[in-house]
């Protein structure tokens, strides 16, 4: 599973630690219901973000949630998960951030994908997800071309730049996409006026600065710090509970892909 965010165990509430499990089962269990059972391995961690902010903007209701059965991932336990439109634009955005990522790592020869046969069936598999997407984004009223133009300009911006060239070059198209989706949830809840300034803290600009760390969070690997390229993370998100909890105090290593890399700017 992918994503950024993770739940601390440790300074994490009961009460928190619930909805955080609600609002990812009823992600998980949107996309089977929208896209079908394969959909489910696009469930990620910064999808649910979309989930949390609509029911934040909405109205308490009694069916905000409703009982699942019992799933392996939760000890096969049963739970209350979050449902509604909130789920389901979270089930479309994520399936659409989650083809871009396939086709990312195809591009770079990641892993499996780097293998012929196997990146024809991700492409093919991306494609249908994409199609799939702008059908959901439809149902809710959402325009995922906004989304897809971003996903498709990302791997020419990349192309295009090279050592000296801004950061924000490389983000602008991740900032665009998950503008567009954070500030949808304002007008899912009929609260437009939340979506865009004045309002103090628009969601607009949320989902900018969210995609703008998001996408970098991704490029810093690719900076070469030393001839094994290996990146030390900023100790800024470490949580200090526990020795188990090391957030970004770590180095990460990443495997160059085996054909030519794209080029990434410096930081």
């Amino acid at each position: 599973m992918f994503g950024i965010i993770r739940p601390c165990r440790h300074r994490l509430g009961e009460g928190l630690r619930t909805e955080w499990m609600a609002h990812l089962c009823g992600l998980c269990l949107a996309l089977r219901s929208e896209y079908g059972q394969f959909a489910r391995v696009a469930t990620n961690y910064d999808g649910l973000i979309v989930s949390v902010l609509t029911e934040a903007q909405s109205e308490r209701t009694g069916d905000w949630r409703r009982g699942a059965g019992p799933c392996p991932l939760r000890g096969m336990r049963s739970a209350d998960v979050a449902q509604g439109e909130g789920a389901r634009l979270a089930a479309t955005v994520s399936l659409v951030l989650a083809a871009a990522k396939m086709r990312d790592h195809v591009a770079d020869g990641d892993g499996l994908v780097g293998r012929r046969p196997v990146a024809l069936a991700a492409l093919r598999i991306a494609h249908n997800w994409d199609r799939a997407g702008v059908a959901g984004g439809e149902r809710l009223g959402f325009d995922t071309a906004l989304l897809l133009g971003a996903v498709e300009r990302q791997p020419d911006v990349e192309r295009s730049t090279g050592p000296g060239s801004s950061l924000l070059t490389v983000t602008e198209p991740a900032e665009t996409a998950t503008a567009a989706a954070f500030a949808y949830t304002a007008v899912l809840t009929d609260r437009p006026g939340n979506a865009e300034p004045p309002c103090p803290t628009p969601c607009s600009s949320t989902g900018g600065w969210y995609g703008r760390f998001w996408e970098a969070s991704w490029s810093v690997p690719w900076i070469e710090s030393s001839t094994l390229g290996i990146v030390t993370i900023s100790t800024a998100a470490r949580c200090g509970a526990c020795a188990c909890c090391p957030g970004w105090d770590a180095v990460r290593r990443r495997k160059r892909p085996r054909g030519p890399a794209r080029a990434r700017p410096a930081a």
